[in-house]
């Protein structure tokens, strides 16, 4: 039986590919989250006990261990076969033993020159360096403050108190919590950088299996009025509690905790952190306003305020100052900074932070002021880890709201640079997938940008958040689509994070994955799947309406557009985009779709008013030439010349200049070629067929719509196969009789 991996599944073998496997670098976000327990054992059973859970977990979640089949002609072929229990035993071992917490399990780095005879069964007791780790402190933090905001449940009304007397003792069963503290040593983090706005992570991720039964079993060892005997451990128990349930998507838990949390705080900044946490469970829950009322209102307390209503006119007011002070930001500006010291605008940057990540999709005009503010603040007040969010978030704001892209990029280098050297660098790439994301694709080749989405991923999972590698695997899919890869291994793959998905309940990732199959599945000409039961662009387009979810409206109606375009209903694109700009009038020009919404909508208008609709679509097709033209020369050539040059041959057909249409259809078959736009060179080669046959030349019309056909056909397309070939049969037909 040959087997087809999955992205569930660990392949053995070496390369990037396999190390960029989903399945992979799942296993690596496992192995990194069970080290701590795997190295402070020292008994053998316990090492093995700890490695056959990983193995179970992967399994559990519908993943196997393969390997390259080595029969006879088998392995020429690509086949995989499944490694036994002992192998996938041995490969988990091995990176439960790597000294890097960032390197991954298995032969992808030499497996077998690392294990020993014992490693292969399992046996060795990993005594010594990596058997007796030292534990860190537990319980809580030191805490001061003067009040608890409004916005906080529980807490409305609450006084000033100018001195707070926290317990000194913590009671009965003081030996024990301290034990189980000390044993949550390590894994304190899990409730600040391993958690994004937006989604709970699956059941077992990260550390919140392994720490949760630590974390109840301390809060049921508590007093019955834990909370004046005990308060500062209790706070701490139940806040980790809380992260824990976000981490294992228990949100119910979570919730209950955060009540308790938030009815007991007695100061302000006890607050904060109960408060973050809740606002990481609205955003969950896609209540986008609720989240950023709770942020702002936090906000408000801690000095920083902003508009309750900003629109496109109050953003341009502050894009001025915004950018005079980029100019002045420099790498050794920055590393200039001293650290930030101040609590309260170490406090507010990190909300700051929150409410960028909350506003990403639903409500993108509020960023380029968080992002001006959170910047100001750190040239103020010195530099944090935040700091990097703010400078990336303004390079991506620079980007889309003004006209100095070399501004745009430069910031963005300078994060990216940032992001390397800090020791959280996988959980910065998570958070800042999508505004790097956004620069990358305008400032390099597109297909180069694509093939970073796995990595992303990776660092999202090796920071432990799943619901950003999420996004970067729908992200890999949309790329997929746009660049021109094979229609079905695109669907495949977006198949499979629509699954997972919604086992993992990330409504809007599901949305998401949705709109990429759709257009995979209507330009296949394949009929959706029973078992994945999807939703139509229109409606998920209501949807996004009804939740105030721009993104999603967004994606589903670029999406619309795509398929009418791909099947030459130029008519409805115009009628369709018209609707969508009267309702949303556009407040950001320059996004990688958007850039792709004026090729499709330039081609379609030229095409109309060269069929009789000159006076009203000739300005239009003039007004997305001169656009693209401007992607060409201010952003990455290699990622629009192909589509103004294509747009150029419409213009010169329209104008009738015959010899320059004709010569421009051929440069852009060449550019879309050299440039890997596979889909564009179909298309390039089928307008310049239309172009042909419409003008005399039928022989050479027919020669490059068959070209056009094949190269659909290469792509999956074989609905546009199927519509250009009934074009050809006509003109067939014709020329016979």
């Amino acid at each position: 039986m040959t087997i087809t991996p999955t992205d569930n599944d660990v392949l053995f073998g070496r390369g990037q590919a396999i190390m960029n496997h989903p399945g992979n670098a799942r296993l690596r976000a496992l192995v990194a989250s069970r080290k701590p327990d795997f190295r402070a054992t020292n008994a053998k059973a316990g090492k093995r006990a700890i490695t056959r859970s990983i193995v179970a977990q992967i399994r559990e979640n519908g993943g196997r261990f393969l390997v390259e089949d080595a029969a006879p002609g088998r392995r020429e072929a690509g086949a995989w076969t499944e490694a036994s229990e002992e192998r996938a035993c041995k490969k988990v071992m091995h990176g439960l033993r790597e000294k890097k917490g960032n390197e991954g399990p298995g032969e992808e780095r030499g497996e077998g020159k690392a294990a020993s005879k014992g490693d292969a069964a399992g046996e060795n007791d990993g005594a010594g360096k990596e058997g007796g780790g030292k534990k860190g402190k537990g319980g809580a933090s030191a805490r001061g403050g003067t009040q608890a905001p409004s916005a906080v449940p529980g807490a409305a009304g609450a006084v000033p108190l100018p001195s707070v007397k926290p317990a000194t003792g913590v009671g009965s069963g003081g030996d024990a919590l301290a034990g189980i503290l000390a044993g949550l040593a390590g894994q304190q983090s899990l409730g600040s950088g391993r958690l994004s706005v937006g989604g709970a992570a699956p059941p077992g991720a990260g550390i919140g299996v392994s720490a949760r039964s630590y974390i109840e079993t301390g809060i049921g060892l508590l007093e019955a009025n834990h909370w004046e005997t005990q308060y500062p451990l209790s706070l701490s128990l139940f806040e980790l509690s809380a992260s824990v349930s976000f981490i294992t998507g228990d949100t119910t838990t979570m919730y209950s905790r955060l009540q308790e949390v938030l009815a007991h705080v007695l100061t302000f900044e006890d607050s904060l952190k109960g408060a973050s946490l809740l606002v990481k469970l609205l955003a969950s829950n896609s209540d986008y306003d609720g989240a950023m009322e709770n942020c702002l209102d936090i906000l408000k307390h801690l000095g920083e305020t902003f508009p309750r209503e900003i629109n496109a006119s109050t953003v341009q007011s502050e894009l001025p100052a915004m950018l005079t002070m980029l100019e002045g930001v420099t790498y050794e500006r920055i590393k200039a900074l001293p650290q930030m010291t101040d609590r309260n605008k170490l406090n507010a940057m990190r909300f700051l932070n929150m409410l960028s990540e909350c506003c990403m999709e639903p409500k993108p005009l509020v960023v380029p002021l968080l992002a001006s503010r959170m910047v100001s603040i750190t040239l103020s007040h010195g530099f944090c880890e935040d700091s990097i969010v703010g400078l990336v978030s303004a390079g991506c704001s620079t980007f889309l709201f003004t006209d100095n892209t070399q501004l745009a990029f430069r910031m963005g280098n300078l994060g990216e640079t940032l992001i390397n050297e800090s020791p959280q660098k996988h959980m910065l790439r998570a958070r800042l997938w999508r505004p790097c994301s956004t620069l990358k694709t305008m400032s390099e080749p597109f297909a180069k940008v694509v093939a970073l989405y796995p990595d992303l991923a990776q660092s999202a999972l090796l920071a432990g958040n799943v619901d950003v590698a999420m996004s970067c695997r729908v992200g890999n899919c949309w790329g997929g689509l746009w660049a021109g890869e094979n229609l079905k291994i695109v669907l495949g793959h977006t198949k499979q994070c629509m699954q997972d998905a919604r086992k993992y309940q990330q409504v809007m990732t599901n949305y998401n994955a949705m709109c990429t199959y759709n257009v995979c599945s209507f330009l296949m000409g394949k009929s959706n799947d029973d078992e994945i039961n999807t939703l139509t662009l229109e409606e998920l387009h209501n949807i996004g309406e009804s939740k105030g979810v721009f993104f999603l409206v967004w994606l589903s109606f670029i999406f619309q557009v795509m398929e009418l375009f791909w099947m030459r209903q130029y008519e409805e694109i115009a009628e369709l985009s018209e609707r969508y700009s009267t309702k949303h009038p556009a407040a950001q020009q320059k996004r990688f779709m958007q850039a792709y919404r004026v090729f499709f909508e330039g081609i379609s208008y030229l095409h109309l008013a060269r069929n009789g609709q000159e006076a009203k679509y000739r300005t239009l097709g003039e007004d997305s030439l001169a656009k693209t033209v401007w992607y060409e020369e201010l952003t990455c050539k290699a990622n629009f010349q192909n589509k103004r040059m294509l747009l150029q041959a419409e213009m010169h057909y329209l104008n009738r200049d015959l010899v320059s249409a004709d010569a421009a259809y051929e440069a852009s078959i060449r550019s879309a070629r050299e440039n890997e736009f596979p889909s564009e060179e179909a298309l390039a080669y089928e307008l310049h067929g239309v172009f042909c046959v419409e003008n005399g030349m039928r022989d050479k019309g027919t020669t490059q719509l068959r070209a056009a056909i094949d190269r659909y056909r290469e792509w999956g397309a074989a609905n546009v196969a199927k519509r250009v070939q009934i074009y050809v049969d006509g003109i067939d037909g014709a020329k016979s009789s």
